[in-house]
């Protein structure tokens, strides 16, 4: 009830998916409980809106036994997921690099 009163909260929000990944971890029973409830798509709205609560709603989707968007897949990866791909590490990692205005790395494959 707290996330749906509080969703422009990303403390309450967190610490939310922080207090239901203690509760499923200690009695699985409970999940479908949880989820009868639209749990998941409260924790979805909050990864989307909440940058904060990225990392918490991956790992509280995942130990509901949810769709989690896992790392390098791209659906159902909400706008501020903090897991990417590693292409997209790749690329964020080049962008760095030549912006810090480094010689010290290439990155052109070797034959």
């Amino acid at each position: 009830e707290g996330m749906r009163a509080h969703t422009k909260s990303a403390e309450v929000n967190r610490q939310a998916m922080i207090c239901i990944r203690n509760m499923v971890a200690r009695c699985q029973e409970i999940v479908p409980i949880l989820l009868a409830d639209d749990l998941e798509d409260l924790i979805k709205a909050a990864r989307d809106t909440h940058a904060k609560c990225a990392d918490a709603a991956f790992d509280c989707l995942r130990d509901l036994g949810c769709e989690y968007g896992g790392l390098g897949d791209q659906a159902g990866k909400g706008a501020n997921s903090a897991y990417v791909t590693s292409a997209d590490s790749l690329q964020k990692c080049k962008a760095d690099q030549l912006k810090a205005g480094s010689a010290m790395v290439t990155w052109e494959e070797d034959d």
